[in-house]
């Protein structure tokens, strides 16, 4: 369809009178105070992270769900494949009322997503007019206030002292990231605990025991389990402490108001509850050389697997009575029916005339019931 000249003259005019209403109006695209505070607070970052070496990616604020950008480590012009995401604040109005540190509200949206997301974030604070920033990592943050039972968690504290500089970055945050990037071994330790030769086996159990992330869950406490009584000795003797350090945490250093950590024991403790009698055999042999005395020692150990399980006290009592066993043996054997209680199997000096246990007892406490306190010999 042809269009009259008289239509195209129209369209022009109504073209420039609409350019000339809009400049007489002022209707216009704003960019708010507090878009360029933003902005400020992410120009900052991204200006830390290129100081560094490294690269900084902003995330496109119309798909910014609670994400500002990306930070890609690089070590000696060399990128390390270490990512950390960033949620950044920036304005006078976070800095707390008495100047050292930005409290930032949070509601449990945002910590469950920070915390799911498939690369660990830090959020940095930035305040304009110090021209300082600082930061902190949100995952550590909610795991530290959850252990001190500090939940549910609405405002996140950032100190000033933990500023986030270069050094930072070299530091502190590349650690973060390392941690994380060494999570994803963490399943191959599975793996190589289940399917592996013995070294392999012990070197998983020990990274297992040892990482953050791992040390503290029931898998953990499941693989331990499953290598108790393995063929080769240092595994076995590995997955005793690992299992016991969980099971253990109940009597040696816990938080009774964490519940994760409560869960965590009675998990760890209902692994052990059918040990057979054969089993719990197996592990008072094992400690026939080992010494007691506070949470490191091996046989402290061994017993706090034992206590878990109702059949072990009884295989106690047929060590300790059992003449034709070493001495050492029975001596531990009535050491643990006790407890691990030495004051209360010492005031129970009716054990000295007992006709299975009496041989036991005072070779223990030959010097005490001489008057003579002395070490006791195990």
């Amino acid at each position: 369809m042809m269009l009259s000249v008289g239509t195209f003259v129209f369209c022009g005019w109504l073209v420039v009178e609409l350019f000339y209403v809009r400049r007489a109006t002022g209707v216009y695209m704003k960019w708010k105070k507090k878009n360029r505070t933003a902005n400020e607070g992410i120009l900052f970052v991204e200006n830390v992270v290129n100081d560094h070496g490294s690269i900084f990616r902003p995330v496109h604020q119309e798909t910014d769900v609670g994400i500002d950008g990306h930070i890609e480590l690089v070590d000696n012009e060399t990128v390390t494949n270490k990512l950390v995401a960033v949620q950044v604040k920036s304005g006078e109005s976070y800095v707390s009322s008495d100047g050292t540190r930005f409290s930032i509200r949070v509601d449990q949206e945002h910590i469950d997503y920070w915390c799911s997301y498939l690369v660990p974030v830090i959020m940095v604070c930035y305040s304009p007019s110090r021209e300082l920033a600082a930061w902190t990592p949100i995952s550590e943050y909610v795991r530290h206030q959850g252990y001190h039972e500090r939940t549910p968690i609405t405002q996140i504290d950032v100190p000033f002292h933990r500023k986030f500089d270069s050094k930072a970055l070299n530091e502190d945050v590349a650690a973060f990231a390392n941690a994380a990037v060494s999570r994803r071994v963490l399943i191959e330790c599975v793996d190589h605990c289940l399917v592996g030769n013995a070294q392999q086996k012990f070197q998983a159990l020990t990274i297992l025991s040892g990482h953050p992330d791992s040390r503290d869950s029931r898998i953990t406490a499941f693989v331990a389990r499953r290598l108790l009584f393995d063929g080769d000795r240092s595994v076995a003797d590995e997955a005793i402490r690992t299992l016991a350090y969980h099971v253990g945490r109940a009597r040696w250093a816990w938080n009774p108001n964490n519940t994760d950590e409560q869960a965590v024991i009675r998990y760890a403790s209902d692994l052990c509850r059918d040990l057979t009698a054969a089993e719990c055999r197996v592990l008072i042999e094992r400690i026939d050389d080992e010494w007691f005395g506070g949470p490191d020692a091996f046989g402290e150990r061994v017993f706090d697997l034992l206590v878990c399980c109702e059949e072990s006290h009884r295989v106690m009592e047929d060590i300790a009575v059992s003449h034709d066993l070493p001495m050492q043996r029975r001596i531990k054997a009535l050491y643990m029916m006790y407890g691990c209680d030495d004051a209360e199997l010492l005031d129970d000096r009716e054990l000295a005339d007992d006709p299975c246990l009496g041989d036991v007892y005072r070779t223990m406490y030959a010097d005490e019931l001489k008057g003579d306190a002395k070490t006791k010999p195990f």
